[in-house]
This record gives C-alpha cells, sequence and structure tokens, in this order.
C-alpha cells in the first residue's frame, strides 16, 4: 500500500508593499515644495531688498532718489514690511543696518514700531539712523515720542541730536518730551542744545515750562543756541513774556541771525504779529 506524499499547497506570495516607496514619494514633493516657498518668499524677498539697500548706500553721496528705489520693494507698507524683515536677519548675515533702518523712514507711518525698536540697538549708527528716520516721518510717528524722549538720554551726542530733531519734526504732540527737552538745554554739546530749543519751539506754547531755560539759553557761548532759543520763545507766544527784557538786549547780540531771531520774537509774543 503506497504512502500518501500530498504535501501542503505551498502559501500564496505576499504583496509587496507599496505604501513605503509613497510615502518618500509624498515626503519629497512636500519637501521640493516647502523649498521652493522657502525661496520664493524668503530668500527672493530678502536678496531683493539687500540689492536695494546696497544700491542707496552707494549712491547716497549722489542723492539717489530713495522712493523710486524702494518702489522696487513694492508700496510703502510692503516696503516697511521687508525691510523690518531684512532687520531681524543676523548680523553675521552682514546686513546694512545703518542704511537699511535710515530707509524705513521713507516708508511712513507703517515703519514706526520697527524704527523704536533700532532706537535702542547696540550701534550708535543705527541709533542715529532711527531717530533720523523717525524725524522724516515726522507727526505721524508720535507712538514715538516716549521712545525719542528716552534717547535723548543716549550716551553718544550724535544721536541725542538725532532725537531732539526728530521731536522737532513730531511738533506739538511730543509734548511729553518737554522736561527732557528742558534738560538737554544743558547738554555739553552745542548741537544738541540747539535741538533742544527747537524742539521746544515746534512744540509751542505747551512747551511754556522752558521759558526759564530758554532765557538762559539766550545767553549761550553759541550764536546757533542763541537764535534757536530766540525762535523758540517767540513760537512758545504769550506766555513768554517773561523773557521779553532778555529778547530785547539780544537786539544788540553780535550775531545778525540771533538779532533778527530776537526781533521777531518779540513781535510774537506782544502780538504783534499772528
Amino acid at each position: 500500500m503506497s504512502e500518501r506524499t500530498d504535501q501542503p499547497a505551498a502559501s500564496a506570495a505576499k504583496p509587496p508593499r507599496t505604501w513605503l516607496p509613497m510615502i518618500f514619494w509624498i515626503a519629497g514633493i512636500l519637501l521640493a515644495l516647502g523649498l521652493a516657498w522657502f525661496i520664493g518668499a524668503v530668500v527672493v524677498p530678502v536678496w531683493q531688498t539687500r540689492a536695494v539697500v546696497c544700491e542707496c548706500a552707494e549712491d547716497r553721496l549722489d542723492e539717489v532718489d530713495d522712493a523710486k528705489v524702494l518702489s522696487r520693494l513694492g508700496s510703502p507698507e510692503q516696503a516697511a514690511d521687508r525691510l523690518a524683515a531684512y532687520l531681524r536677519l543676523p548680523r553675521w548675515m552682514n546686513v546694512d543696518r545703518r542704511e537699511a533702518t535710515f530707509l524705513l523712514g521713507r516708508c511712513g507711518p507703517r515703519a514706526v514700531p520697527a524704527l523704536i525698536k533700532e532706537l535702542t540697538d547696540t550701534d550708535k549708527g543705527v541709533r542715529r539712523a532711527a531717530a533720523a528716520a523717525l524725524g522724516l516721518i515726522g507727526y505721524a510717528a508720535e507712538t514715538a515720542v516716549p521712545s525719542l524722549t528716552r534717547t535723548l538720554e543716549d550716551a553718544d551726542a550724535g544721536v541725542r541730536q538725532a532725537a531732539a530733531e526728530a521731536l522737532c519734526q513730531v511738533g506739538p504732540a511730543a509734548g511729553i518730551a518737554v522736561p527732557s527737552l528742558i534738560g538737554r538745554l544743558e547738554d555739553t554739546d552745542e548741537s544738541v542744545r540747539g535741538y533742544a530749543a527747537l524742539a521746544l519751539g515746534a512744540i509751542g506754547a505747551e512747551a511754556k515750562d522752558a521759558v526759564p531755560a530758554l532765557v538762559k539759553a539766550l545767553k549761550d557761548t553759541d550764536a546757533n543756541v542763541r537764535w534757536r532759543a530766540a525762535h523758540a520763545l517767540g513760537k512758545i507766544g504769550a506766555s513768554a513774556k517773561p523773557s521779553i527784557p532778555v529778547l530785547e538786549r539780544a537786539l544788540t547780540d553780535g550775531d545778525a541771525a540771533v538779532r533778527q531771531a530776537a526781533a521777531e520774537a518779540l513781535k510774537k509774543i506782544k502780538g504783534e504779529t499772528p
């Protein structure tokens, strides 16, 4: 009797695992899309912004038309956003922070928050550029007044001057800076003293507490400070009447600009001119 030799049927071959290559394909596609987005959304804008900043820096002495060059970055709002992002790049990337900061001033109010941040930069040149840029924006930079007021205490005279000049451009809205500007009338740098006087004049009647300090500034050793102090007193107007005797003596000042400013101030304080 023969033995049965039937063997169990061979197991059916398992289908190949096709999901693993699919995952690699999807991952590759997503990586490629992410890289394309990064190049288009980050690398290209940064490259364009850097090109504009470098062009403006190189052509500064040729009085380059900043507005025309900046238009390559889009609207003023778009340019402000791009420049602000450019300033956030690491320092090792050799970013021209001073020029980019100054250019922000050409972008209008949208640039104010970024410029306020640059007022505390470790580079005094950047701080000076930020203050100057806020001055370009003018009255629309009102929200920067507290920061500019603190910048009046900067260790660098050039930064203090730029801050005082910016407050001058902001005008009456810079009223909270009056006490600090009064202090700057005693600054060791004559340019700071002069711009502090101009800023007080630009603030106008609200700076009436500065009259005694401005009267003292009429006797400053620097003629520019004296005529600016006289000009400021005239801007303050009727509240500056206590300064009349000193302004009358200033009519004989050795500097023609001081004499003229004193005469004009006297007319305004006495109400002889609007």
